[in-house]
């Protein structure tokens, strides 16, 4: 889900340490990670083959349990609104007063957020992008659907944030991170909230993957420092 090209290093790094312990449990292990279209995730976790993917618990509420298994959850503490297998959105503006993160696990004030202001989502099935932004403010799902524009991804949010096609978006903590190190557009963006806490993006494997795999893949995934699969809140 964080497969932008200038990160693909690290997330090659990534996978040789989750590789590593499974060299004697699954044979022909590929050495990096496939990167694939945003457009073409949904076949992508539907492949009775998959190994190893990460996916939002949006699309896994509303169909995606059917074909993946959780295996467990990353640590986001680094990122700023992460905490441990817990993360937030940033919801980012042009315009307004910036906002830390709040001390508590609920959202900062997002009152007369959305007057006046176009939101883009990446997704209709976002957690991060569309769904935890309704919760937090009460609102509808579909009613906020109808009322935004779907973008595509969380990086084109941004830019379309920048570049005011779109006023508002909400980003989840970790793709904000990237788009400090990666995206120039951001530097016009300011967070101007935060949603509530949220369980993140769960590494996942098909429902067919053999139960000693998945057992060899939560072992080595809690190795390097990932939680529990917890189900979505």
């Amino acid at each position: 889900m964080y497969d932008w090209p200038e990160a693909k290093a690290d997330n090659d790094s990534f996978w040789l340490s989750v590789r590593e312990p499974l060299t004697n449990v699954i044979d022909d292990l590929p050495s990096g990670l496939e990167q694939i279209a945003g457009q073409l995730l949904e076949a992508h976790w539907q492949k009775p083959n998959l190994l190893f993917s990460q996916s939002c618990w949006g699309p896994l509420k509303v169909g995606g349990l059917d074909y993946l298994e959780p295996l467990a959850q990353p640590c986001y503490s680094k990122y700023q609104g992460g905490n441990g297998s817990m993360y937030r959105s940033a919801i980012i503006a042009r315009d307004g007063i910036t906002v830390d993160v709040p001390t508590h696990r609920g959202p900062t004030d997002l009152d007369g957020l959305l007057e006046n202001r176009r939101l883009g989502y990446n997704h209709p099935t976002s957690l991060s992008g569309i769904v935890s932004l309704a919760d937090d403010l009460q609102e509808e799902l579909k009613n906020l659907q109808d009322y935004g524009v779907i973008t595509g991804s969380h990086r084109q949010s941004i830019k379309m944030v920048a570049e005011g096609a779109i006023d508002l978006a909400a980003i989840d903590c970790r793709s904000w991170a990237m788009a400090q190190n990666y995206e120039p557009s951001c530097k016009s963006c300011k967070v101007i909230g935060w949603t509530s806490e949220r369980v993140g993006l769960p590494y996942v494997t098909s429902r067919h993957t053999e139960p000693q795999v998945k057992a060899a893949l939560r072992d080595a995934l809690f190795a390097i420092g990932c939680y529990e699969e917890l189900p979505l809140s």
